[in-house]
């Protein structure tokens, strides 16, 4: 039995936040594909089913639901006197549950979409599959190897909002306006104005931009650097979030 005060705390969203993956699935895949079937029929079989891809809407609602953690929940537990890495690590114990169910449940559904339209010789488009041969090969559209892919990436997405949550949490007000929005603006300004302004230099960046996006795209290169980067990303946010003042004294950095 599980004796840890923050998982107890943290288990009873489990439910709430599977609730609201689902919901995002059914809006995103089931309710469309449904619609799509009545035309489909509707116009004696003429023209193509489209199922949609769940990774887009779960990472989404992973990203969405671990930045209002990071910034909202976790604070609240933090204000609770006790062992900081436990309520950490229960965090995390709930978003990889999460994580698991909404993975699972999404490649789940597009595969069933798929059966119910080979079942009825439906004419459909499945995204996952294309997609995943496109990137892998011939035969690497296996359920277990986009279930592994989208499980990292998942972590990813996860790691990412972690680590921003933890980095808004902690810095001044103006310093979050600094780093989430003015420099990021500023940056694609620049790279805009000189991909128009200067043809030459446009030219060299976008082969630059182009080679280094080709390299990334290798399935071995993206798998590895979403592992490097999520390891690190969680490692930084755990820094800002072990020494974190209660949520009164919040954005104490800088």
């Amino acid at each position: 039995m599980n004796k840890n005060p923050f998982y107890e705390i943290f288990k009873g969203y489990i439910p709430k936040l599977i609730m609201i993956i689902f919901i995002l699935i059914c809006m995103n895949n089931i309710i469309p594909f449904v619609c799509d079937m009545r035309d489909y029929f509707w116009n004696n079989r003429e023209g193509l089913i489209f199922i949609n891809r769940t990774s887009d809407i779960c990472y989404m609602g992973v990203f969405l639901l671990t930045l209002i953690f990071t910034n909202n929940f976790l604070p609240q537990m933090l204000n609770i006197r006790g062992d900081r890495d436990a309520c950490i690590k229960s965090f995390f114990k709930m978003m990889l549950i999460v994580i698991i169910i909404a993975v699972v449940s999404g490649v789940v559904v597009e595969f069933s979409l798929d059966y119910i339209c080979k079942l009825y010789n439906v004419k459909a488009e499945f995204y996952t599959r294309t997609s995943t041969i496109e990137w892998l090969g011939e035969g690497m559209d296996n359920i277990f190897i986009i279930l592994g892919i989208r499980f990292i990436s998942s972590l990813f997405v996860m790691s990412i909002a972690y680590i921003c949550g933890s980095m808004f949490y902690r810095l001044k007000m103006k310093y979050n306006i600094l780093v989430f929005i003015l420099i990021p603006g500023i940056l694609l300004g620049v790279v805009f104005n000189i991909l128009f302004s200067n043809r030459y230099i446009g030219d060299k960046l976008e082969t630059i931009m182009w080679s280094i996006t080709c390299f990334v795209e290798k399935p071995i290169i993206t798998i590895i650097l979403e592992i490097l980067f999520t390891v690190l990303f969680i490692i930084i946010g755990n820094k800002f979030l072990k020494n974190a003042p209660i949520a009164e004294y919040a954005h104490d950095l800088i």
